[in-house]
């Protein structure tokens, strides 16, 4: 093969990396940037830090209303389990069960909540820092979450359960079995 031969080959390696590379980093941005369809002036958004984690890592999750509308709304605070709809999906579109942690925290889940108003253009976020200790992540493969909440909008009456549902984007969180590179520890002779 000759130099100039070479050079060609390096430089389309170099763009399809880039190319590849700037895709997933488009596919993170729409993934962090996306939102369910508006219901009564709100929207509900979830994310996670990437889109692709190792079997054991833990994995962490943000839930945020935003009320886009023109009037105050209420929304509830209290435990997550009691405020947000899971629909969580195995790779195989099963529900993804919840582990034994995730069990005991919904047994104990406290019946109280606060009403909070929601002005227009407030935001309100809940991470649940550790969602594969609640659910069982163990499989590999793609694994799909839509949450819902409930709010009530304004002029409703909540003791007669008078709440309109907001539902969000549904996310993709990837779990492979292998290790990407600075997920590796190095050896241990070189620690020391």
């Amino acid at each position: 093969m000759n130099t100039g031969n070479i050079v060609l080959t390096g430089m389309c390696l170099i763009i399809l990396v880039s190319a590849l590379t700037a895709g997933e980093a488009n596919n993170d941005e729409k993934q962090k940037e996306a939102w369910g369809p508006k219901v009564a002036g709100c929207r509900l958004s979830v994310t996670v830090d990437q889109m692709s984690y190792h079997v054991s890592a833990p994995i962490s999750l943000q839930i945020t209303i935003k009320n886009g509308g023109k009037e105050r709304v209420s929304i509830t605070r209290s435990d997550w389990m009691l405020v947000y709809d899971f629909d969580f999906r195995l790779p195989n579109g099963d529900p993804v069960p919840m582990t034994l942690e995730g069990r005991r925290q919904e047994s104990i889940a406290g019946m109280t909540s606060v009403a909070k108003a929601l002005e227009p253009g407030g935001v309100e976020s809940d991470t649940i820092p550790i969602l594969n200790r609640l659910y069982d992540m163990s499989l590999t493969g793609e694994y799909t979450l839509t949450v819902k909440r409930r709010f009530y909008p304004a002029g409703a009456e909540c003791w007669k359960d008078d709440w309109e549902e907001v539902t969000s984007n549904t996310i993709k969180i990837v779990i492979r079995e292998e290790m990407e590179k600075k997920e590796q520890m190095e050896p241990e002779s070189e620690k020391q």
